[in-house]
């Protein structure tokens, strides 16, 4: 058996030699094995990060009735991945009415609802619309739970999608199921941010310190720790302590535009319009869809 783990890149060359000897194979006529064909390489095209490409051919693949479901699972996907995600609740919206619908079609259904709610820009009177949202992502959550008990990622997308639409006991409850299952800090994150808005502030933070003594050099886990901290420190109105922990989280990871939306929002609890409209701008230009509501509060 060939052994090739060892050879930086040589299992996606592998792989797409594969796919082109399948695709260029003479007397390959077969409508059912075409249909394959274009399904193989859209996978290849999705996992080498080719999106467009990738939609073109599930969009062929789609076209036999037989490859069809699994089509419309994979091009939710790509969609999600170039943010139409109006597109990608279509397809996968599709399969559940056809009754298509395994764990995995309804984890990616609630991820993408998730996505579209966190990733809408509000106009007035538009609340509900992410409301709706976070809630269809939950029941998708809860159904792909219902049929893998052990499916992780949906418990976490169920919490969180709990957490931004101020359900938050139920979260808990998610959050205590999924810590049966794994431990890992970050479940305890979301588990502080929950008992904070709760009223269990004193858990909160000890939650959070306990997180920062554990996290060794993860200057990812700390920097997220510590913009958890610097939010529930500002919604106590202890500024000072809040710029100081949004400022080490932006140190610890300078690339994360949520960073300097909070630090935006902290130079705003101190009047400084100036200051936070230039963090609103960085965290922009870093891809946060959240400062762009907030820049609106600088063009007025």
């Amino acid at each position: 058996m060939l052994h090739y783990a060892g050879i930086p890149g040589m299992k996606g060359i592998l792989q797409s030699m594969l796919v082109l000897l399948i695709v260029l194979a003479p007397g390959c006529t077969n409508p059912r094995q075409d249909a394959k064909n274009h399904l193989l390489l859209g996978r290849a095209k999705l996992d080498s990060g080719k999106y467009k490409d990738a939609l073109e051919q599930f969009g062929l693949a789609g076209r036999n009735d037989s490859i069809m479901n699994d089509a419309l699972h994979l091009s939710a996907l790509a969609r999600m991945n170039i943010g139409d995600y109006d597109g990608a609740i279509a397809n996968l919206e599709t399969l559940v009415t056809k009754h298509f619908s395994t764990d995995s079609v309804y984890y990616a259904l609630g991820a993408a609802n998730f996505a579209k709610a966190d990733n809408y820009l509000l106009s007035p009177g538009e609340g509900r619309v992410k409301d709706s949202l976070f809630d269809r992502s939950v029941e998708c959550a809860a159904k792909c739970i219902q049929s893998n008990p052990c499916y992780l990622e949906a418990y976490r997308l169920k919490a969180l999608a709990q957490f931004r639409s101020a359900k938050y006991a139920g979260g808990l409850a998610t959050i205590g199921c999924l810590s049966k299952l794994d431990d890992s800090p970050y479940n305890h994150i979301l588990r502080s941010g929950l008992k904070f808005k709760l009223g269990n502030r004193e858990g909160a933070f000890n939650d959070l310190d306990a997180i920062m003594k554990a996290s060794g050099r993860d200057t990812s886990l700390l920097s997220i720790t510590y913009h958890w901290m610097s939010q529930f420190q500002l919604e106590l109105g202890q500024i000072d302590s809040a710029e100081e922990a949004a400022n080490r989280a932006i140190r610890l990871d300078p690339q994360r535009g949520v960073y300097y939306s909070s630090l935006g929002e902290i130079c705003l609890a101190r009047n400084d319009t100036s200051e936070a409209c230039k963090n609103f701008q960085r965290a922009a230009d870093l891809g946060c869809i959240h400062a762009y509501e907030l820049l609106r509060l600088c063009r007025r």
